[in-house]
């Protein structure tokens, strides 16, 4: 679904897949990225006019995903996968998280900084890309599922 007026009109996109998706990121209002079932990525370079299918990597379902540029953007999703990109989508690279946790949710402040969570209360932040991914508290064992 997509606005163009503030959310009081809402007009219907076909993704072209059945497949459920989770997320949506948008880098501007004409190229955005969605993510799903069994590691699907689609990306869109017109507003979501039309979108093309990416190869993930993984099988996992994704759930949520975050670029910081037009290049560059990561999504997690179930047993504690995380990806990333370089190249807007055209290749994605796996970066372990070191946790088996299904992650629900991805932001990052920087292209250096950023944080997951998920099921059970689990936090972990990166400062350097997501190379590595330490632990943070969280005082709850919850779900957590946005950032």
């Amino acid at each position: 679904m997509k606005t163009t007026d503030g959310e009081t009109n809402w007009i219907s996109q076909s993704s072209g897949t059945t497949d459920h998706l989770y997320s949506t990121h948008f880098e501007s209002s004409s190229i955005g990225w969605v993510v799903g079932w069994s590691g699907r990525i689609l990306k869109t370079t017109n507003g979501g006019v039309n979108w093309v299918s990416q190869t993930s990597g993984t099988t996992y379902d994704l759930r949520s995903v975050y670029f910081v540029s037009t290049t560059t953007g990561w999504a997690v999703g179930l047993s504690g996968k995380i990806i990333k990109t370089t190249n807007g989508g055209t290749n994605w690279t796996n970066q372990p998280s070191g946790i088996a946790n299904d992650l629900y949710s991805v932001y990052f402040i920087t292209s250096d900084i950023g944080w997951v969570v998920g099921n059970s209360g689990k936090i972990l932040k990166t400062t350097n890309a997501g190379t590595n991914w330490a632990t943070q508290t969280s005082s709850t064992t919850y779900d957590l599922r946005s950032i």
